[in-house]
């Protein structure tokens, strides 16, 4: 009866530098986790200035600003894009924790280096999904602020031609 075979083979015995294995790759789950955060915070500012800057031209603040209307547009439109781009950083969200609790706790009588080498697959592919969210969450911040300093040098440049 084949299904009944276990399909994980447990290690009857933690290889050396095993739990220390552990220790260094949770350690760098944890950076990981603080890099996404970091990155949500810098988001979340930056989307409040892409706000703030599109309520401005919104009510009215933008015509004395951006003085023409084909540069207005052409904010508009970069302004969208950069929107679009911090939403898309925000919505990253494959971020795993692990080991994940009830997980960890089927393990409860085991000692604790083997605990957490049987944690430690669990670990390595939270860093792997991390990694690719990291990736995504820093090009779509870069963007947003690419953008935004296109929008700053538009302005800037209409400001100069329209005074010449």
């Amino acid at each position: 009866m084949r299904w009944l075979r276990k399909t994980h083979q447990e290690p009857e015995r933690v290889p050396p530098g095993g739990a220390e294995a552990f220790d260094h790759a949770y350690g760098w789950l944890q950076d990981q986790l603080a890099i996404l955060d970091e990155y949500d915070r810098k988001v979340g500012v930056g989307l409040g200035v892409q706000l703030a800057f599109t309520a401005a031209i919104i009510g009215g603040l933008g015509s004395s600003i951006l003085g023409s209307s084909v540069l207005r547009y052409v904010v508009v439109a970069v302004l969208a894009l950069a929107l679009v781009a911090s939403v898309a950083a925000l919505l990253v969200r494959p971020n795993r924790k692990a080991p994940e609790p009830a997980r960890y706790a089927q393990y409860a009588g085991k000692s604790a280096e083997e605990m957490k080498w049987l944690s430690l697959p669990a670990v390595l592919e939270a860093i792997r999904v991390n990694t690719v969210a990291i990736t995504w969450k820093r090009r779509s911040f870069q963007l947003a602020v690419v953008l935004l300093g296109l929008i700053g040098l538009a302005v800037l440049g209409g400001k100069a031609f329209s005074l010449a």
